[in-house]
């Protein structure tokens, strides 16, 4: 099974930094600086990730950098270099697929600061409580970046307005919903 999961690891880390530094190629090429800036981002953003998956395989598995990196790719590369943003409900897409990510990322959290012991002694409601206020107030995080990026950058990033922010958040928050769920079974498992 570790080898499968090395194999991703290693198939996306290639794959993606291959299209990120040809991505940044054609960006230069074409002098659009929106589309030059996701590419050197997530070029450095695959070299953290890399290394805190080296160092810290508990907090961020092979599988786990693998979907982020994928994510990063369709968020920034495609959606805001290659204009897959505006393409209906695109947006709407990644916002439900962070509230996935980020309840993953808090039970990812959850286990790597606790032991199973202690996990099996939490209070089921507080854990889905805490994975609810940690996905949403990545959301949040993530909406007040938008804004900052809108007005210190002139970036276009909440087209809508308010309209926009509130939709990104229920978005979010569908995507929340439905992991939660699925992270406590799979704690309640443990337990039993």
């Amino acid at each position: 099974m570790d080898s499968k999961k090395l194999g991703l690891k290693k198939i996306t880390t290639i794959i993606l930094t291959i299209f990120f530094i040809g991505s940044l190629g054609y960006f230069l090429y074409t002098k659009d600086s929106m589309g030059i800036s996701v590419s050197v981002f997530c070029l450095i953003l695959t070299v953290v990730l890399y290394q805190v998956n080296k160092r810290l395989p508990k907090l961020l598995s092979d599988g786990l950098y693998s979907v982020f990196m994928w994510y990063a790719c369709i968020a920034s590369v495609l959606g805001s270099g290659y204009g897959f943003y505006d393409m209906p409900h695109y947006d709407d897409f990644l916002h439900v697929t962070s509230g996935l990510l980020t309840v993953t990322a808090a039970y990812t959290f959850i286990k790597f600061f606790n032991t199973e012991e202690q996990i099996s002694k939490m209070n089921i409601i507080f854990i889905a409580m805490f994975m609810f206020m940690f996905s949403m107030g990545i959301a949040s995080l993530w909406e007040i970046g938008e804004f900052s990026m809108d007005h210190i950058m002139h970036t276009h990033t909440q087209v809508g307005g308010l309209t926009d922010t509130v939709m990104d958040m229920i978005d979010a928050l569908v995507g929340c919903l439905v992991s939660i769920p699925y992270a406590l079974k799979k704690i309640r498992n443990k337990k039993n």
